[in-house]
């Protein structure tokens, strides 16, 4: 594979399985496996920031495993994230998605950032795209 484009789940921003609640009752569908298997929820990290932030790197790592051993050499992954914030303290995604990407040989060739106006916290979020290149 060349190319991946994703969006992870953002730190401690959302609470991704409540928010498709309609969805999986419409579907008749069991949430209960994706409520566990969930990534970075904020409820997590509201409940215990410290183990959340280690279960969220860990998880992250995981899942950009998969992406470069899905990539070919020189195949590219454009990765959308946003940072969190936790217990009135930040949450680097950018830094760390870059810091475990390099653990598995991909490394980043270019990034931009800007601000996002979340309405629903009543604050500004950062959000980043970065390419990483797998090597």
């Amino acid at each position: 594979m060349d190319a991946v484009v994703t969006s992870p789940p953002y730190p401690a921003v959302y609470d991704y399985v409540p928010l498709q609640t309609l969805r999986t009752a419409w579907l008749g569908l069991d949430d209960g496996e994706a409520r566990r298997a969930e990534i970075g929820p904020r409820r997590a990290f509201s409940a215990d920031r410290a183990r959340a932030w280690k279960t969220w790197q860990e998880d992250t790592e995981a899942w950009l495993g998969q992406v470069a051993k899905a990539l070919n050499p020189g195949g590219r992954a454009a990765i959308v994230i946003g940072d969190g914030v936790a217990l009135d303290r930040p949450v680097d995604a950018l830094g760390t998605i870059e810091r475990l990407g390099a653990k598995v040989k991909l490394h980043p060739i270019a990034r931009a950032s800007g601000d996002r106006r979340d309405l629903g916290a009543k604050a500004v979020r950062r959000e980043h795209i970065l390419l990483l290149e797998r090597r």
